[in-house]
């Protein structure tokens, strides 16, 4: 473990060496040249590009900002994204109920509320936590609060172990990209197989803290903003530095350069505003690797400097395969540090049980996923899909055909994401025709997204159709495959033919009455009339 002391030898606040550190401030602020920092990133990115764009978008989905990201807009005005409130009315809020309070018991009853109408409107945990207390004590909404409450501690946990790991996990991903242009797609996995997850959690979670507080004054949370840009690209690095290192390290990387990567930021406002004239589609398939690709050769450039002038923070990275380029790539991990459960091999064939688990696993997923996103938006809990249990099986169907079908792939992840797009589009558009045609009915209608079909399929639908089949052929099939490997056979089937049998039943009474009503189905208006 390094010692923080160490940085009191770089001569950061040492008079003797301040003419040393005004040249290297001026060495190095000069060296960042953003167009040709970009040029080599756009380089790295023409190598396997997919997985590029695979990694960027799963860390889009899980790190804090992934609804609004990937652009799940809402139309209904009083749906709970669209009423945005800011702090200063919740905190003026809290304060005028209670002098309300003060002076009568009865307090004003609304309409019931849910967790993404608090934290989701005010992008942040403490406010939505303060939002909830208001409610319960002075808006009499019991109910409503223990949902906020709920949300917060659930959205906390995710956020703290999940997208936190991610983040620094799609960074390791971008930083070996650098050097090896086969990084594979489940090094955005990095941070789980090692055992330093509460580690890193934890400096991640400091990191986020300070930037509150620091943000409370507006200039000084830009500043630090810059100042810790670089921590989650050193733990990707070294996920065994301190806390107080990896403080120091990226204040270190970013002397001299805060201005610098601002004026990087701000060379990426045409691609998002690319992004915003295609319904987010450029930003999922070019601006977001294409940045993440940038400040990679930000970091890799910094200490390739550093490690070649072996100066004193040049022992902070340790990382001896990020200095050397190979056209094979190496093991980064010994075995004892890998958790086995996640190791990937996606040059695999799946079983018929497992194949039949994988069914249901993808069916309860998307049933969660559209259950959830209900709750979130208009607070009422929808029990989604043709049937009464909770699965959906055209999820199920989807991500097993394509691991049947695709399978031979593999080797082409661009291939991979055009046929899972095909193949779930044809599902999509198939399963849609049939049931307006048995039932009259549309449990879904995409009239009005970009590029759709009849309001059965959108362009939008079937982009994400692609990123997440993908991700189920290279990351997440075979994970569950090594899961599932852990149950014993006889267990195994048993589990499986009870699902069948159950899975049989609903289906025979959805066919003969199928799960319907308001928020599940409309009724259909382009049914040919038969005669």
């Amino acid at each position: 473990m390094h010692n923080s002391k160490k940085f009191s030898k770089c001569g950061i606040m040492n008079e003797e060496n301040g003419i040393i550190i005004i040249k290297f401030v001026i060495k190095w602020g000069s060296s960042m040249n953003r167009h040709e920092l970009k040029k080599k990133a756009r380089a790295s990115l023409k190598q396997n590009y997919w997985r590029a764009v695979i990694v960027a978008f799963l860390a889009i989905l899980f790190i804090n900002e992934g609804y609004q990201l990937v652009s799940f807009n809402i139309v209904n005005e009083e749906s709970a994204f669209s009423n945005r409130i800011n702090n200063v009315q919740i905190a003026s809020d809290v304060l005028n109920n209670f002098s309300s309070y003060v002076e009568s018991a009865s307090a004003s009853k609304g309409v019931l509320a849910v967790f993404a109408n608090s934290i989701a409107s005010t992008n942040s945990f403490l406010l939505g936590t303060l939002n909830g207390i208001n409610k319960i004590i002075f808006h009499e909404q019991i109910a409503s609060g223990v949902i906020i409450f709920i949300g917060v501690i659930l959205g906390f946990l995710f956020w703290l172990f999940v997208s936190n790991t991610i983040e620094v996990s799609r960074n390791r991903f971008f930083l070996e990209r650098v050097k090896h242009k086969n990084t594979p797609i489940d090094r955005i996995l990095y941070v789980f197989r090692t055992k330093k997850i509460l580690h890193v959690t934890k400096v991640m979670f400091f990191r986020s803290f300070y930037l509150l507080m620091w943000s409370l004054t507006i200039i000084g949370g830009i500043i630090k903003h810059y100042s810790y840009l670089m921590i989650p690209y050193i733990l990707a690095e070294n996920p065994n530095i301190s806390k107080k290192d990896a403080f120091n390290l990226s204040r270190k990387i970013m002397n001299g350069q805060k201005w610098q990567c601002f004026k990087m930021d701000v060379s990426f406002i045409g691609w998002k505003i690319l992004g915003f004239l295609t319904f987010n589609i450029s930003n999922w398939l070019i601006t977001e690797p294409y940045y993440q690709m940038t400040y990679a050769h930000i970091y890799m450039q910094f200490r390739e400097k550093e490690i070649k002038e072996k100066t004193n923070l040049s022992e902070f990275f340790i990382d001896k395969h990020l200095n050397e380029e190979v056209d094979v790539y190496p093991e980064y991990l010994t075995n004892r540090n890998i958790r086995k459960w996640l190791k990937i091999d996606d040059k695999r064939t799946y079983s018929i049980y497992h194949l039949i688990l994988m069914f249901f696993t993808f069916a309860l997923c998307g049933w969660l996923w559209e259950v959830l996103y209900g709750l979130f938006t208009t607070g009422e809990f929808i029990n989604k899909g043709t049937m009464f249990g909770p699965w959906l099986p055209i999820y199920g169907l989807g991500g097993v055909l394509l691991l049947i079908f695709l399978s031979k792939y593999k080797e082409k992840p661009l291939i991979v994401f055009l046929l899972a797009m095909l193949v779930c589009g044809i599902i999509e558009y198939v399963g849609s025709v049939a049931l307006e045609s048995l039932y009259g009915l549309k449990w879904w209608d995409y009239s009005g997204f970009f590029l759709n079909i009849e309001g059965r399929v959108c362009l939008e639908g079937l982009i994400l159709f692609g990123l997440g089949g993908s991700a189920i052929i290279y990351v997440f099939a075979p994970l569950l495959d090594n899961l599932y490997k852990k149950i014993p056979y006889f267990l195994k089937m048993i589990i499986c033919l009870s699902l069948i049998t159950i899975f049989a039943i609903d289906l025979g009474l959805s066919m003969i009455s199928p799960n319907t009503g308001d928020g599940i189905t409309t009724i259909a208006s382009n049914i040919t009339n038969k005669k």
